[in-house]
């Protein structure tokens, strides 16, 4: 669950955990529309006055802050004809374009911009956020580059750009800019949860850990962070510590769904099938449209035996994501159990159909076949379970004791007739 990073200007794809930390955002962006810059806009301008006083800008603002990107942009054009030289009006309409996202409209506003004041960094950092939205990596990172070669110490321009950097899978490059931000501002706490998460999909799960920790230490109210720790922690079979840091995101958020849901999963492993179906429905409650909530609600009621239940949490999750390929299989899983054979396979045809490399559904449905008694193509299924998967150990004993059936079903006088429940 990887978030990417904000622009103080113009959210681009924004972490929610650092809104608390924008409160001031309105004054901030007033600031920097209506700036030091104007000075400079002054005498580039043949126009001496070439700003809109700063009540107007200040309702611009407002409009663009509560989303009312359109009305801004009406009010923007009326102002053109009275100040068609401000770098302030042409960098909010880039702005509320990219709200809409009208992304070409927005680069040719803050093209337009840097045509009035070609050394405006945050223009260049606000193209490479259109970019980004239009998912035009390379040119975002030219952008990025520019605004930070105008200023060396443009924080946000070195965290878009690590996560273009991230976008691109250059993860080592990543890394580099978000410590860049982190040498601008070394309280920067989501630089270091942008640094953990790169650490993650390294697989270099120690440091991400340590960074992790670095982003909640200087952000104690860092949810994500929290989440993401926790999650690390139950990859490496920590799971008493991995709930304590889901329950410590729980406690700054109540209504945070994936902490429940992922708790939910900790627990489930730790064979605490209770509390992981109590943290399940939780996450529902929260969230009613939690597809994945469903399918591990659904999981855990399996292994209670509590297979109607299991069979319908499985149902809603695939209502919910009609190509969810586990929820398939797990319900597949769940009719074998229930000996409803005919629906288990069918279920496992179904994720078979999303996914033909999924060894799992191939498995499942072996199993189905065996206990229906047609021993041929649940042979034939857990051939194609370990030709996916080689070191399917399960695959293998399965077929093995197939092929044994077979065996002795010839020894026998021939094979016995499938059953069909």
């Amino acid at each position: 669950m990887i978030k990417k990073a904000k622009s103080l200007l113009f959210p681009s794809r924004k972490n929610k955990d650092d809104q608390k930390k924008d409160t001031k955002v309105n004054d901030d962006a007033i600031e920097q529309f209506s700036g030091s810059d104007n000075e400079q806009n002054d005498q580039l301008s043949p126009v001496k006055h070439n700003e809109p006083p700063l009540e107007e800008l200040e309702s611009l603002i407002n409009l663009y802050s509560e989303g009312k990107f359109t009305k801004a942009l009406s009010l923007i054009n009326e102002l053109l004809d009275q100040f068609p030289y401000s770098v302030d009006l042409y960098n909010v309409a880039g702005a509320s374009n990219a709200g809409l996202k009208n992304f070409d409209a927005s680069i040719r506003d803050y093209r337009q911009a840097i045509k009035i004041n070609p050394d405006f960094a945050d223009a260049y950092n606000n193209i490479g956020n259109a970019f980004l939205g239009k998912g035009d990596l390379d040119e975002a990172i030219v952008n990025y580059k520019q605004a930070i070669l105008i200023n060396p110490d443009y924080t946000e321009a070195y965290l878009n750009m690590g996560n273009a950097l991230m976008d691109k899978g250059t993860l080592d490059e990543a890394i580099d800019n978000y410590k860049e931000a982190i040498r601008t501002n070394s309280n920067l706490a989501i630089a270091y949860y942008f640094i953990a998460n790169a650490l993650k999909i390294k697989g270099d799960l120690k440091n991400a850990i340590t960074n992790y920790k670095k982003a909640t230490l200087l952000y104690p109210d860092y949810t994500e962070a929290y989440l993401n720790l926790g999650n690390i922690l139950m990859d490496k079979g920590m799971l008493d510590e991995a709930i304590d840091n889901y329950k410590e995101a729980i406690k700054i958020n109540p209504n945070y769904a994936d902490a429940y849901n992922n708790m939910g999963n900790a627990f489930q492993v730790n064979g605490d099938l209770d509390k992981a179906i109590d943290n399940y429905k939780e996450a529902i409650n929260i969230n009613p449209n939690y597809a994945e909530a469903y399918n591990n609600l659904g999981s855990a009621l399996r292994g209670k035996l509590e297979l109607n239940d299991s069979i319908d949490s499985f149902k809603q999750a695939i209502k919910l994501k009609p190509y969810y390929v586990d929820a398939y299989a797990n319900m597949g899983d769940a009719f074998h159990t229930s000996g409803r054979y005919n629906e288990a396979i069918e279920s496992c045809q179904q994720a078979i159909k999303i996914d033909p490399n999924y060894s799992e559904a191939y498995y499942i449905m072996g199993n189905a076949l065996l206990d229906k008694g047609d021993l041929v193509k649940s042979v034939d299924n857990y051939k194609k379970a370990i030709k996916i998967d080689p070191n399917y150990s399960e695959a293998y004993l399965n077929m093995n004791h197939a092929i044994k059936m077979m065996e002795l079903a010839r020894d026998s006088g021939g094979f016995d007739k499938p059953k069909n429940p």
